[in-house]
């Protein structure tokens, strides 16, 4: 292999290592679970910051992409954590979709149904096989959401109007 693109390899992995670091050293919130929302560029933490859902799951994509690639259990461990945090706080379970934003202990403060955010929670799936049926699970609860109901009633009615976007 070239010198080059062995040195490269080295500097990726090296800064791969260095973010998930960072996040798994200054972001974990002790208190209320999941994730803190904020931390100044001092490094000041923010934990009574709100939660976001994009945030949250890049975080489960992140580790549970990690884990498959380094193989390291506290990477795992990582993606167990925002995969439960995500399920139980910003899944709504009433009326499907997932909440835009959380209070700092894990409450809806934005129950606003954004598809960017369930599309996050969608690309955040666990990306580790020993993961899943994390996976299968998620998909289910999603399975009856908003986004699914609104998507079928667009594609019927593109369907019956032809394809000329009539909506």
């Amino acid at each position: 292999m070239d010198t080059r693109i062995k040195d490269l390899k080295f500097e990726l992995t090296h800064e791969c290592y260095s973010i998930l670091s960072f996040w798994q050293k200054n972001t974990l919130d002790e208190v209320n679970g999941g994730f803190i929302g904020s931390i100044d560029l001092d490094m000041t933490k923010h934990p009574e910051s709100e939660k976001g859902a994009v945030l949250n799951a890049r975080i489960l994509w992140a580790y549970s992409a990690a884990y498959r690639v380094f193989k390291n259990p506290d990477y795992l461990n990582l993606a167990r954590r925002a995969y439960s945090y995500n399920i139980a706080n910003f899944l709504d379970k009433d009326f499907g979709g997932c909440y835009w934003m959380l209070t700092s202990e894990g409450k809806p403060s934005n129950t606003r149904k954004q598809i960017y955010a369930i599309a996050f929670m969608l690309y955040g799936f666990p990306k580790s096989k020993r993961l899943w049926i994390l996976q299968f699970n998620f998909l289910k609860l999603l399975k009856n959401t908003l986004l699914t109901k609104k998507i079928t009633d667009i594609l019927k009615r593109i369907q019956e109007n032809g394809f000329c976007w009539r909506i």
